[in-house]
């Protein structure tokens, strides 16, 4: 599997993240590390977003156009929390990804671009 450079980033009202770090794709999911205890991935076919922390779980998964719903796992209480998700925006090219979407009134964008 061979690695290749990205910038990663969250946008939203309050924040605005982003981080260059390496990645590898594997069976169509793109697989990078936020920090140390942070990983996330990204399933190109089936559009599911996971990260993890070593307190939580976060799963979303994005159809344009529909509402689905989200499940945060928080690890310490063993409780999961299911938010709705609105996908307003969805655009995939190569592996490239950007992705609008909105949870309890917030608007997020979502990236994921490859540095030539």
């Amino acid at each position: 599997m061979p690695k290749f450079n990205i910038l990663s980033s969250i946008k939203s009202n309050s924040e605005n993240l982003s981080i260059n770090t390496t990645a590898i794709i594997q069976d169509d999911i793109i697989k990078y590390k936020e920090d140390s205890n942070t990983l996330v991935k990204f399933n190109y076919l089936t559009n599911e977003f996971i990260r993890e922390t070593n307190e939580i779980i976060i799963k979303y998964t994005f159809i344009k156009s529909k509402n689905t719903k989200g499940l945060i796992y928080i690890k310490k209480l063993s409780k999961e929390l299911e938010v709705e998700i609105k996908t307003t925006y969805l655009k995939k090219s190569n592996n490239d990804i950007e992705i609008e979407f909105i949870i309890e009134g917030n608007k997020f964008i979502y990236k994921i671009e490859v540095i030539k």
